[in-house]
């Protein structure tokens, strides 16, 4: 790879962390310049700031659609909507996301009483194991990803200079399962449960993904206390295994 770069994340928030990680947002920009020949200036951050704000604002509308009682979107078509939105060009993506939001609005679904579940766990980029879910009867109403509600929750900060803000936002933004203490993501997910009605969750890990394995028993025990049953499944990377997992979902239903 032509243009190598490791950045250094902390496994903690504080006032130190949020420095430290400052710090190395400011070697990455001084590295991209270097290699690049390019100039990063504090308006071309802001600017981009701006528009990459604009784009979880959009999300946030476009989560609140399936907050009801007949979610408007599905949780295949609202991953299709996350991936698209890490392909295209940010400006056009924001566009064609407001056309989507004044269409949902006038979107007619019938009501069938589906189970409400949220998806919980490692890294996942599969609209096709969302619909394998939803397929048996289900819906997917939100989600505990970083390539969902943790891709676009919290907003950046304009009033900062440019790096402190991203430092201090993507520090601080609902925490993986790599951050600590764990309470925090644990608060997150309750947070979300309510605010979508969430009936059951599904805990997914790929495998040797250790930290969400780690977690899960500590998360899983605290829903069931909660009153929320948990399925738990270990997934290939893609969608090896599907038959089983189908078979999972459909008798946890």
């Amino acid at each position: 790879t032509p243009f190598r770069h490791i950045v250094s994340v902390p496994h903690k928030i504080t006032p130190e962390a949020e420095e430290f990680f400052a710090q190395q947002l400011q070697h990455l920009k001084r590295a991209l310049e270097e290699f690049f020949q390019v100039e990063i200036t504090n308006n071309k951050l802001k600017e981009n700031i701006k528009l990459y704000n604009k784009t979880r604002e959009l999300f946030r509308k476009l989560y609140d659609f399936r907050k009801s009682g007949l979610p408007l979107i599905s949780g295949t078509e609202t991953m299709e909507i996350m991936q698209a939105s890490m392909r295209m060009p940010r400006a056009e993506f924001n566009q064609q996301l407001e056309r989507l939001l004044s269409a949902l609005a006038q979107r007619q679904v019938p009501s069938n009483g589906r189970p409400r579940l949220m998806v919980v766990g490692s890294i996942l980029d599969s609209p096709e194991f969302i619909n394998s879910i939803e397929s048996l009867g289900a819906i997917v109403v939100t989600d505990e990803l970083c390539t969902g509600t943790r891709f676009w929750w919290n907003l950046t900060d304009t009033t900062l200079e440019p790096i402190e803000a991203l430092a201090k936002r993507y520090l601080n933004h609902p925490p993986c399962a790599r951050m600590r203490p764990f309470s925090l993501r644990m608060d997150f997910v309750m947070g979300l449960i309510k605010e979508f009605k969430v009936e059951g969750v599904i805990y997914e890990i790929i495998k040797f993904c250790d930290v969400y394995g780690h977690d899960k028993p500590v998360m899983k025990e605290k829903l069931e206390a909660a009153g929320i049953p948990v399925l738990e499944l270990d997934l290939e990377y893609g969608m090896g295994g599907i038959g089983q997992i189908r078979t999972r979902v459909e008798a946890f239903l």
